[in-house]
């Protein structure tokens, strides 16, 4: 049997749980303003996030696309980084199922050593794969998805929903007037700003920011945000690939719906920082954009799969009000959550594991 380690970030069960929660984050015993901080944000969506449900569902729908095709050759378990039940409670649960060989898949599409080399490492610990110790049991991390076959039509799909919904907001705030005949002049400014590679572009300073941050070429006055969890910038001048991974999946989504203005911030840095995180922020993009005279942004949140705090209230409070600060219309693709075809996207990477490599069960991955 096939073992699935379907990892996630984690969420607290009830408020009781955030003290713990937020201690396993920050590494160390949170202050009650932090604390405070928290749970006002949890309340302000109406309670704790979803995402532990969520992630319930996406072990649903992969065990039975999994079953459809290979009926009971394979056991999926979730493992949670922050809550329960832990990486290690899953880790066990498959090891109890018999599982001889296990891959590790977690709900986040793009590598960086803190994240994703992060949940490795916890698996590896656990399993106590080093080079002193022999394991009858195979493991194997996906390191990225971020460019997987299906993912990319998921979020073109719900970039083109949103689109319209914001395209039908302007035309009653213009008089029946489209987007595209509501192009402005900041917008044409902005377009300069945003040549395509190849051609010369000015300077942008702070770590982090994208290598295209897209392309130009109508007079559109919807502009779409691509964001991802913000990192510190120095990860990123030490080679790690996670921003150039968030902007590969942007620009691959970006050419098949055909956007002409787009680009790609970040989101939910923590609080009183003490060094420099990728830029630009989202809530100063969108404010950036409303200077220009953009007149709606729709934003793409890439970098997560499943509704939870940092879309619920880093997006749908905090950058909603950016821009309604700046006069702009505003919407959110919708997350991927139940959609079966995330189910399909992610078996497709199993497959993908098991096709690349020997007979699982057969060698040790290193």
């Amino acid at each position: 049997m096939i073992g699935i380690l379907l990892m996630a970030h984690g969420t607290p069960a009830d408020s009781q749980e955030i003290p713990s929660f937020l201690e396993s984050i920050r590494s160390h015993k949170p202050s009650q303003p932090e604390l405070d901080d928290l749970e006002k944000r949890y309340q302000a969506i109406g309670g704790m996030s979803p995402l532990a449900q969520l992630t319930e569902v996406h072990r649903d729908n992969l065990v039975q696309v999994l079953d459809d095709k290979y009926p009971g050759r394979f056991a999926v378990a979730v493992g949670m980084k922050h809550a329960k039940p832990s990486i290690e409670d899953g880790l066990a649960s498959l090891e109890q199922a018999g599982a001889a060989s296990i891959i590790g898949l977690a709900l986040a599409p793009h590598y960086s050593r803190a994240s994703i080399g992060d949940y490795e490492n916890r698996v590896r610990a656990a399993m106590r794969l080093d080079l002193s110790t022999d394991s009858r049991t195979t493991f194997r991390m996906v390191k990225s998805w971020h460019l997987a076959p299906g993912l990319i039509e998921l979020w073109s799909e719900r970039i083109k929903d949103a689109i319209v919904s914001l395209q039908s907001v302007i035309e009653k705030e213009t008089g029946g007037k489209s987007a595209r005949q509501e192009g402005s002049a900041g917008q044409e400014q902005l377009a300069e700003q945003e040549k395509p590679a190849g051609q010369e572009r000015p300077e942008k300073s702070g770590a982090g920011m994208p290598d295209d941050p897209g392309s130009a070429g109508n007079d559109s006055a919807i502009h779409v945000i691509f964001t991802a969890h913000s990192l510190p910038a120095r990860l990123t001048d030490q080679g790690d690939p996670y921003a150039g991974q968030v902007n590969e999946t942007a620009a691959a989504i970006a050419k098949h719906a055909s956007l002409e203005h787009w680009s790609v911030a970040w989101q939910s840095a923590p609080m009183h920082i003490r060094e420099p995180w990728l830029e630009p922020d989202v809530k100063d993009a969108i404010s950036a954009l409303a200077d220009t005279g953009c007149k709606a942004v729709a934003i793409c949140p890439v970098g997560f799969v499943s509704d939870h705090l940092e879309t619920l209230y880093d997006l749908d409070i905090v950058a909603r009000e950016s821009a309604n600060l700046g006069g702009i219309a505003f919407d959110r693709c919708k997350s991927l959550d139940h959609d079966m075809r995330l189910a399909e996207v992610l078996a497709s990477i199993v497959y993908m594991e098991m096709n690349g490599s020997e007979e699982m069960g057969m060698r040790r991955w290193e």
